[in-house]
């Protein structure tokens, strides 16, 4: 959902799976994002995708189009 409305708005949109990424400089640091996007306008920016259980009973599109609840 997040890439569909992501590609309204940006061109060339492109989704990377990234798995655990280990820090070159620091070796012993390492992080696991949920994913990469990247397009020709933005460059490329780290998915992390989070369930709130604040926000149980909202719909999943009315999620999406709620800009306050993603950062």
């Amino acid at each position: 959902m997040f890439i569909d409305v992501h590609k309204e708005s940006h061109e060339n949109v492109k989704v990377h799976d990234t798995g655990f990424v280990i820090n070159p400089s620091v070796p012993f640091l390492g992080a696991s994002p949920d994913g990469l996007v990247s397009c020709d306008c933005c460059g490329v920016s780290v998915i992390e995708v989070k369930c709130p259980f604040c926000v149980k009973s909202d719909i999943y599109l009315s999620l999406s189009q709620k800009r306050e609840r993603n950062l």
